[in-house]
């Protein structure tokens, strides 16, 4: 029995087709989740639940392949692995996720458990497929299914966990889009609350907190995002140093573009404990290219090799994204480089992804990097040498095909449009020792 995508698939005589999917759960929550889908499937039928080429809310699929009578167990524990082990080589080459083959911690199929532990089950394989059966399903370890949902690395998931377990309070800090938001309804299973004034809302918290039977009706977790629109944050948590311990609270994930003169008064008086999602570390570093990967796949799951061009274009838009934020840190600061967050929703198609690119180029990026630059220069000074357009680097790249007379329609940024007259540009490798001398006396002066 071989593991088998959409190609070389074997005559339906073979056996039953039945997806494999991993289970975005905790493996102790499943035997609910499956009782639910099947109710389901008796309500609805086969083709009203969802198709085999969509994923569930609380499912991924990773592959398809056949059951029949000469399957074996032995069998399909070779195909679940062997599944499990090429989705992570085409999704995590670098294996940053920290997933193998010992994250899976069992896997069912219909009422039929196998795991390490687990004796083989009664029947064959195809006697556990009967009915509405469509699906076999991997379940893995608590952390590892985080890791595998959210594409962060499990090190890093464990680590946060471990924190807000700890101390249930935590900031993630970081520049816009690099995730904040998302991670922080990622640890938990989110009861989000909102308020116009933070301090009231807070304040009405540690009221129930306090009272006998009120700590009953909170949210087992709160979400407060950009905190640092809220001035005086020490006093927005104050209402909180009344309400008793930390343990009759909910846990509490705030997150903040930046850090702020309030980290140490937060820290010590209100055990905050800080995360930052830099986007030259994990887990931001490497999103976006396991989240382009992803895309991929799945549509590779249903028509492989459809747009080779296209895994070209995916592959390319990481580079780009480190580009930008490597111009922008030379003649900015770390402060003002962007996440992931933009190029996330490149179509799928080759011609439809050219004309994204054009758009997001010319109304986003560009004009954002003249105002960072700009800002920079007010701010630091003239820095990063002689002036280089950074859509040299995209065109020499482009990944898209254009004739030899035509030229992408990319917006150029000169000096000029930084607010660095007379300095001039530069598109070499190494620039010109007179010119950069030049520019900063100009400067100084």
């Amino acid at each position: 029995m071989s593991l088998l995508m959409f190609e070389n698939i074997p005559d339906i005589t073979d056996g039953k087709k039945i997806s494999i999917s991993v289970y975005l759960g905790q493996p102790e929550a499943f035997p609910k989740y499956y009782e639910e889908a099947l109710e389901n499937d008796r309500i609805y039928g086969d083709d009203d639940v969802k198709s085999y080429t969509n994923e569930a809310n609380n499912e991924f699929i990773i592959a398809f392949t056949y059951i029949s009578g000469k399957t074996t167990w032995q069998n399909l524990d070779y195909i679940v692995r062997k599944t499990f082990k090429d989705y992570l080589a085409k999704i995590d080459p670098g294996t940053n996720l920290g997933l193998n083959t010992d994250s899976i911690t069992s896997y069912h199929l219909g009422d039929a458990k196998r795991g390490p532990e687990v004796g083989f089950p009664e029947l064959l394989p195809c006697g556990y497929i009967i009915g509405n059966v469509r699906s076999l399903y991997i379940c893995l370890q608590g952390v590892g299914s985080l890791a595998f949902d959210s594409l962060i690395p499990r090190s890093i998931v464990h680590r946060y966990i471990s924190l807000l377990g700890e101390h249930r309070r935590l900031i993630l800090c970081g520049p816009s889009g690099t995730g904040k938001s998302y991670l922080a309804r990622r640890l938990a299973d989110v009861d989000h609350k909102s308020s116009k004034d933070l301090q009231e809302y807070l304040g009405h918290i540690a009221e129930q907190a306090s009272m006998a039977n009120g700590a009953s009706d909170l949210p087992s977790v709160i979400i407060l995002d950009n905190l640092h629109h809220a001035s005086a944050l020490g006093d927005v948590f104050s209402c909180l140093l009344s309400a008793g311990p930390a343990s009759k609270l909910p846990c509490i994930i705030g997150t903040m573009s930046q850090a702020t003169c309030n980290t140490t008064n937060l820290q010590l008086h209100h055990n905050f404990r800080w995360v930052l999602t830099a986007n030259h570390m994990e887990p931001v570093k490497g999103f976006l290219s396991r989240f382009l990967r992803r895309r991929l796949f799945t549509i590779d799951l249903t028509a492989p090799h459809l747009q080779p061009e296209l895994q070209k274009v995916l592959a390319w838009l990481p580079t780009v994204w480190q580009h930008i934020n490597r111009f922008l840190e030379n003649h900015s600061s770390s402060d003002v480089t962007i996440g992931p967050r933009l190029f996330l929703s490149c179509p799928m198609d080759l011609k439809d992804s050219q004309v994204w690119f054009t758009d997001i180029w010319n109304y986003h990026l560009a004009p954002y990097i003249i105002e960072a630059v700009r800002e920079g220069t007010q701010l630091y000074g003239r820095r990063g040498g002689a002036w280089n357009d950074p859509s040299t680097f995209i065109r020499d790249t482009y990944p898209w095909p254009y004739g030899p007379d035509s030229v992408p329609p990319l917006r150029g940024i000169n000096a000029e449009d930084v607010g660095l007259e007379g300095c001039g540009n530069q598109n070499s490798d190494q620039p010109d020792p007179l010119m950069v001398f030049s520019c900063n006396l100009t400067d100084i002066m």
